[in-house]
């Protein structure tokens, strides 16, 4: 038959509690945060090093595009001319998508259009982006085949969107016959 072997293990339990008194004590301190700076106290007042914090997520959003957008990945280069020409081809690639954005925003301000419906379900944006501009286009393909001395190509069939976001960049809808 068999023989049935007792279990044995330990058994853990989880107390909770809380310290009122350190709770307290950090509460005093909510909302305050240390600044730092490498400017001299006569360089820059305290107000305009504040300015200048509050003014990152700006820079900050424009740095991100280099993991997202970009898909810029680790190189390793070794002469410091080539380190130069990645670092100038992806400021190039960082001011053209500003531009983009910019481009299209102040045309948008211009005509009065308030928001393009280029998110995901067609829902509208008062912001677009490059990437959500570019990915507009992303479903375009021309096609063309020969057949002996001929050449048949197939238009590219644009959507009034499409042809919408080309007049507000400035684009001739040509470029894609």
């Amino acid at each position: 038959g068999h023989r049935r072997v007792p279990r044995t293990g330990l058994v853990y339990h989880l107390g909770i509690s809380r310290n009122q008194r350190a709770l307290d004590a950090e509460a005093l301190m909510d909302g305050i945060f240390p600044l730092v700076t490498n400017l001299q106290p006569r360089q820059a007042a305290k107000q305009d090093v504040l300015l200048i914090y509050k003014y990152q997520p700006y820079v900050e959003k424009r740095h991100s595009l280099l993991k997202s957008e970009l898909e810029v990945a680790p190189v390793y280069l070794k002469k410091p001319s080539r380190c130069v020409g990645l670092i100038h081809a992806t400021f190039l690639a960082m001011i053209l998508d500003a531009l983009i954005e910019r481009t299209i925003r102040l045309a948008m301000d211009q005509q009065g259009i308030t928001s393009l419906p280029i998110l995901p379900e067609g829902r509208h944006t008062k912001t677009p982006t490059t990437a959500r501009l570019l990915e507009m286009f992303s479903g375009i393909s021309p096609f063309q085949f020969e057949t002996g001395d001929e050449r048949v190509a197939f238009p590219v069939r644009l959507t009034t969107l499409q042809k919408e976001l080309l007049r507000l960049l400035d684009i001739a809808p040509s470029v894609y016959a």
